[in-house]
């Protein structure tokens, strides 16, 4: 459970550390984010800087950036329909671009079934 102002870590191989949450998508006035929400913040620091692959444009994240993601873990318990929970010891987001795709091919930990639906699906199909 995420709200705004809330300092989050990324779980992908895009090269961004801490980012920190302004807004959440699907509603103006929505307070929290779970699994499976998409969000935009301000990257806040930068773990490593990829290196550049040969033939493709290549653009990396600085400080202050402003960037697009999705939530898949939660340090909050989510509980689904059957009554089971899930949670994690951490807040991660995953980056992505402006057309939907994964910013970077590789995702760190697991996965909650939240995000099997079909419209995560294809992104985790392709990055996976």
């Amino acid at each position: 459970m995420l709200q705004k102002q809330t300092q989050s870590g990324v779980t992908d191989h895009s090269g961004a550390g801490w980012v920190q949450l302004f807004h959440l998508y699907r509603g103006f006035w929505r307070r929290y984010a779970f699994p499976g929400t998409y969000v935009k913040a301000a990257v806040k620091k930068i773990a490593f800087y990829p290196r550049a692959i040969k033939g493709k444009r290549y653009r990396p994240l600085r400080q202050g950036y402003v960037v697009r993601g999705l939530v898949v873990h939660t340090r909050k318990e989510f509980r689904f329909s059957d009554n089971t929970r899930y949670w994690l010891f951490a807040n991660n987001l995953v980056l992505l671009r402006r057309r939907g795709l994964f910013k970077s091919k590789y995702i760190y930990g697991p996965l909650s079934r939240v995000l099997n639906k079909k419209l995560y699906q294809t992104y985790f199909d392709d990055a996976l």
